[in-house]
């Protein structure tokens, strides 16, 4: 019997490595294990490579939490650092993290406070907390100004925060929303559920607010990234669902005559800059960006890659979508990143129909510079299906779970998870590297069997990935983080051996995927047949 024998590895990417992590494919790390109901993940990565996470926890109390990993050492007890605790009625339905210049923690949160008679009114807090932490700023926090914009406004909601660092500016944003009386004629008449707006101050390094603007929403959806010389991208739903553009400077105002279009239109009201997933600031100040464009009313839809630059000029954007036509596809989730020459990788989760049931499910993954211009496959833009479950009737397709993609000199690692049936829930982890050509290197398991992640935070460097992660159905099993080796020095080739005798001597071209499992010949993805390994689309 002849047999061909396939060579398989595998890498992971993380942060700056220390020794104390002891870096393991399966173990996992307790954070906060014991308490369940924890949300609003969040972590980064210190220049001397110590881990920051954080996470809010709502009981009866309400709490934003800390913890530092150094080396893989927990500085505070499991559970973490308690920053902020407000009883009762505080309320937070997202808070954001970054870090200063000099490694502190910045931090927002949103709660209810003071009178009782206030109970749905909520405010937006920003913090600056020292890695051991200690306030730097007032520890009850600095409070976003309220400017009360409707005379006929009943109460205010803060909501949507975030706190971003761009050179020397601190960037604290929100969405207020002013909620009228409902029983007030006049804005009963208008329907009126809501006055809606973006709110983006600035502070000093000592917490005084410099700038405070407000800027008026169609829509209470927005993205905001850090761009060039200290200033900050700005991306809001238009009124006729697509995306508007700011830059905006130091003063918080817009540095452009006029909001720049990036999508002028969408006829599926679907369209928010909510789909906007991830996105890079590249070398040229461009802020580089992914999102999903609806095509039709049932969430099938473009996986787009898009470029906005200093001047407020934009591309038109690029279909990264798998297989056939974009009203036949929809995608789960996008995750991008860029190497030191800004070489974009362009990783998603896709399915090539409507029902999750019996439609085929991929991990595709691309790449391509700053420019637009895809770096192979020449004029196909579908990508290389690194996994693939083809639909069926008979039995439910596994779907996948797109953790992220990490780029590397030599190639990149994409981290996603296999699920058991057609629901997010239980799944298998994997690690897959490939070259700069796009060809697999090495796969491997990684995480413990039968995990459920609920939801995740990636930090990374040239060593491991550090995935910090909710485990169970809304964290009810606690957080946990995993260190992951992705090197290739470490990562061993792992051997499968393919019964091969009918691929050599060609009798009936029988063709297996790169785990070394028979597949049909509608199969798409990496392919070996008659012992040769090649791509399918």
């Amino acid at each position: 019997m002849k047999r061909a024998t396939l060579f398989l590895t595998i890498a992971l990417v993380g942060m700056v490595a220390h020794a104390e992590w002891q870096p393991s494919d399966m173990n996992l790390f307790p954070i906060d294990a014991q308490t369940p109901g924890q949300s609003n993940l969040l972590s980064a990565l210190t220049a001397d490579g110590k881990l920051i996470l954080s996470w809010a926890r709502y009981t009866n109390t309400n709490y934003l939490q800390l913890q530092v990993l150094d080396g893989g050492i927990r500085q505070f007890p499991e559970g973490g650092l308690t920053l902020v605790e407000q009883p009762g009625r505080s309320y937070g339905s997202t808070n954001g993290m970054c870090l200063a210049a000099d490694g502190d923690v910045l931090l927002t949160f949103e709660d209810s406070r003071g009178d009782t008679s206030a109970e749905q009114q909520t405010d937006v807090y920003a913090y600056r907390f020292h890695q051991d932490g200690t306030a730097v700023w007032p520890a009850e926090g600095i409070k976003m100004p309220y400017h009360r914009q409707n005379s006929k406004s009943l109460l205010r909601n803060f909501e949507t925060s975030n706190i971003i660092v761009s050179g020397d500016n601190i960037y604290v944003t929100a969405i207020l929303q002013e909620i009228p009386d409902p029983d007030d004629p006049a804005t009963a008449d208008e329907g009126i559920y809501s006055y809606k707006y973006l709110q983006v101050m600035r502070l000093d390094a000592d917490g005084t607010i410099t700038a405070d603007e407000l800027y008026e929403l169609n829509f209470p959806y927005y993205y905001a990234a850090a761009g060039p010389d200290g200033t900050l991208y700005v991306i809001t739903t238009t009124n006729s669902y697509g995306f508007w553009a700011m830059r905006l400077g130091s003063d918080c105002r817009n540095m452009w005559a006029y909001k720049h279009t990036i999508e002028p239109i969408s006829q599926f009201i679907t369209n928010t800059v909510s789909s906007i997933q991830d996105s890079r600031l590249l070398s040229d100040g461009s802020l580089a960006f992914v999102y999903n464009r609806p095509a039709d009313y049932l969430n099938a839809s473009l996986q787009v890659v898009n470029r906005l630059m200093p001047d407020g000029s934009c591309g038109v954007g690029e279909s990264v979508y798998v297989n056939g036509a974009p009203e036949d596809g929809w995608s789960i989730t996008l995750r991008m990143a860029a190497d030191g020459n800004d070489r974009l990788w362009l990783a998603n989760s896709w399915g090539n129909a409507f029902n999750n049931n019996t439609s085929d499910q991929f991990v595709m993954l691309n790449s391509m510079d700053k420019d637009g211009s895809y770096l192979w496959q020449g004029d196909n833009k579908y990508g290389i299906a690194l996994a693939c479950n083809p639909g069926s009737l008979e039995t439910q397709t596994r779907m996948y779970v797109l953790i992220g993609v990490i780029p590397q000199d030599n190639g990149c690692v994409v981290l996603y998870g296999e699920t058991h049936d057609y629901r997010f829930s239980y799944a298998d982890f994997y690690a897959h590297k490939v070259d700069r050509d796009g060809n697999t290197v090495w796969r491997k398991r990684i995480l413990e069997d039968d995990l459920w992640i609920s939801a995740s935070r990636l930090q990374y460097d040239e060593n491991n990935a550090y995935i910090f992660f909710s485990k169970g159905l809304f964290a009810s099993d606690g957080l946990y983080t995993a260190c992951i080796d992705i090197t290739d020095e470490h990562n061993t080739t792992a051997i499968e051996d393919i019964d091969a005798d009918n691929q050599t001597n060609n009798a009936d071209n029988r063709r297996f995927n790169i785990l070394g499992q028979p597949v049909g010949k509608d199969y798409r993805g990496i392919v070996i047949e008659n012992g040769q390994k090649m791509i399918v689309r």
